[in-house]
């Protein structure tokens, strides 16, 4: 059973033991009443001013305990950089303890700790889209002085508008110079690979002196220690090459990213929008995969999704053997080989061997040797067995 299981359990059972708590209330106060009315009036009313106290002061008690158990302050683990539990030294999460399910007061900005957000992959954000949209937000960038890649220079064409539509879609000035971004209204916004993370991420399909745009899609959101962009293309490209949400044999192409040679000698990686014409709309959502050749486009796959593809394979050869097609056909090469004078070694050997000097004869017992004679003498067993 998972840990989010065992939560759920506990959960459903202190909702039960409450519902039992709470009927248990009602009752004695049904109990309480019917006493009173067999009781005098005086008696009724001391005793019941006395267990109305009572009551109120288990119910005070109870709301202490709970004020208590809130106030808890649990251990900090500097080593793993985490709080543990003081009852059964597991993790805590979100102020409950992840075994005993006991709540703590966490004061992680004492320690500096950050809360764990979990974010679906930089891959499939809508922001990555290639479809146009007419609801991109923007930013006021305000006043600007236009990187000089973009300026108009003679003969070449103004990139002005374009570089102010990157800078109103989260990229900065660093980032355009470094990676040389490219925006048009249809196709989006791409980035250039730079060395380091060419030399890391391109597969081997790509040879030296090809050239790698990256798509980034109709927004970017950088980080405040992300200063020129490329934490965000490294976070993205881990998402698409390293660890893909969809394999390159699934049927749920919107989910997918291809790298593909857009023209000789350049490379693209993009989210895939073509479907095969074998595929409908409804497997587009399933998770079934296409009957490709099992070696096809090995070349254009990540390291990773290379060798991830190759171990499938020989599993695939596990489960499912080849099937043998008959036996090999030998032919003559028409020169001779060394088998045959190998063969004819084995003749003579075995000419040599023909006279050995003696004899061996089965189903009598062993007769006596001498120097003299070169054959062992069966003559007395012989008569000795025929008497």
């Amino acid at each position: 059973m998972s840990t989010i299981d065992t939560v759920i359990d506990i959960r459903e059972r202190v909702g039960v033991c409450e519902a039992r708590i709470e009927s248990q209330r009602l009752e004695i106060a049904e109990l309480r009443s019917a006493m009173r009315k067999l009781m005098g009036d005086e008696s009724r009313e001391e005793s019941g001013v006395d267990s109305e106290s009572s009551f109120q002061d288990q119910d005070d008690n109870d709301s202490e305990n709970h004020e208590e158990e809130d106030q808890r302050e649990p251990l900090w683990d500097g080593q793993e950089m985490v709080f543990r539990c003081t009852i059964c030294h597991w993790e805590i999460v979100d102020s409950h303890c992840q075994g005993c399910c006991t709540r703590f007061q966490c004061n992680e900005q004492e320690y500096g700790v950050e809360r764990s957000e979990w974010t679906a992959p930089d891959a499939l954000h809508s922001d990555r889209s290639r479809v146009r949209r007419g609801t991109t937000p923007t930013i006021d960038v305000g006043h600007f002085s236009v990187n000089p890649e973009y300026a108009s220079k003679p003969g070449v064409p103004d990139r002005s508008q374009e570089y102010y539509a990157l800078l109103t879609r989260g990229a900065n000035d660093l980032m355009c110079e470094t990676f040389h971004l490219e925006y048009t209204i249809e196709d989006g916004i791409f980035a250039w690979a730079d060395g380091p993370i060419y030399e890391e991420f391109s597969g081997p399909g790509i040879q030296d002196g090809d050239f790698w745009k990256i798509y980034l899609g109709r927004r970017i959101e950088l980080d405040e220690h992300d200063l020129d962009g490329s934490l965000f293309i490294e976070g993205l490209l881990e998402d698409v090459l390293l660890f893909p949400l969809r394999s390159s044999l699934s049927k749920r192409v919107l989910e997918r990213w291809e790298t593909v040679e857009e023209s000789p000698g350049i490379w693209v990686t993009r989210p895939m929008i073509k479907v095969a014409k074998d595929v409908d709309d409804e497997s587009l959502s399933s998770d079934e995969e296409y009957e490709y050749p099992e070696t096809a486009h090995l070349e254009l796959l990540s390291p990773y999704e290379e060798h991830r593809r190759l171990v499938e394979l020989e599993d695939r050869e596990l489960i499912e053997p080849r099937v043998n097609t008959g036996p090999v056909v030998q032919v003559d090469p028409g020169y001779g080989t060394s088998d045959e004078g190998d063969s004819e070694e084995d003749e003579s050997e075995d000419s040599v061997s023909e006279d050995l000097g003696f004899r061996m004869k089965a189903g009598v017992l062993d007769g006596a040797w001498t120097e003299d004679s070169d054959t062992v003498d069966y003559s007395d067993d012989e008569s000795d067995s025929d008497e």
